[in-house]
């Protein structure tokens, strides 16, 4: 009886070993994956951070927001996507000045790279003066 106790113990442990190992073969696959995907995104994000901030200093020179009209804490949005239309990253006539709260709505609302274009910006900028229309104030939690 102890013989086959023994037996059933240790292809236990042995299973809990290969179940173990496979986990680790497993891990390291998704970190592998995860490496060559970063450098991968490396290579999608890769701009020059001189000539982003050049562009975003001229698309604020506007002073205002394009859908509040808010004239603090500015920054610049690419109405193409820079990351899908890298030749475009660097054009002013791609950008708009936004405030901060203005900026995050929109990334919080369309949170797809591919839903950044001029026509989702159109429909944004459309809901939120609408909402200013309506109640004179943007409600930033009403616009997701």
């Amino acid at each position: 009886m102890f013989k086959n106790l023994n037996l059933l113990l240790s292809t236990l442990e042995s299973d809990r070993k290969d179940r173990r190992l496979e986990k680790i073969n497993n891990i390291s696959k998704v970190v592998i994956n995860l490496k060559e995907n970063y450098f991968l995104l490396q290579d999608i994000y890769h701009f020059d951070e001189r000539k982003l901030y050049n562009w975003a200093q001229e698309v604020k020179k506007v002073g205002k927001c394009d859908v509040c009209g808010e004239t603090e804490k500015l920054s610049a949005h690419h109405l193409w996507s820079k990351t899908l239309h890298k030749s475009l990253a660097y054009q002013y006539d791609n950008g708009v000045c936004l405030c901060l709260k203005c900026h995050n709505a929109f990334h919080k609302k369309y949170t797809n790279i591919i839903q950044i274009t001029p026509k989702t910006y159109e429909k944004f900028k459309n809901i939120c003066q609408g909402q200013i229309r309506l109640y004179g104030v943007l409600n930033y939690e009403n616009i997701y």
